[in-house]
């Protein structure tokens, strides 16, 4: 027990500082976050295609959809500081896809079901015939 008289502090002092401090942390932690991760804000919501295809992404780098009549989730990140922009969905596999908008319609091409399954899959390069087009549904506000 540390006596309030011989350090000259009182404990409303030492009470501010450390909430002062915990305030501090935490935009710390917030604006590391922000520059850490690059996701693409224009993603968040729920994405429908033909089919079985769907994708929701949410704004706390979680997602969770169906692809090819295979059903997923776990985290998603995005780099467009190259070009065709990446996005990576971890799941119990990782989908190294690319992926752009095509007006309000997000195409995404991803490796063959069979690459992802058998974990040899690698990130497509350029956009074919096999890319999924969705189209945003519904805007999600939360985590």
């Amino acid at each position: 027990v540390v006596s309030t008289q011989s350090t000259g502090f009182s404990l409303r002092a030492v009470e501010f500082i450390t909430t002062r401090m915990q305030t501090l942390a935490f935009f710390f932690v917030a604006l590391l976050t922000l520059v850490l991760c690059d996701n693409d804000a224009d993603l968040i919501g729920k994405w429908t295609g033909s089919g079985t295809n769907t994708v929701t992404f949410k704004a706390d780098a979680t997602c969770s959809g169906t692809f090819d009549s295979n059903d997923f989730s776990g985290t998603w990140a995005t780099k467009q500081t190259v070009s065709p922009w990446q996005l990576d969905i971890i799941a119990a596999k990782n989908i190294p896809a690319i992926y752009k908008f095509d007006g309000a319609n997000l195409v995404i091409q991803a490796p063959s079901s069979f690459s992802i399954i058998t974990g040899s899959a690698t990130r497509p390069t350029s956009f074919t015939s096999t890319a999924k087009t969705l189209t945003k549904e519904t805007l999600i506000s939360e985590n």
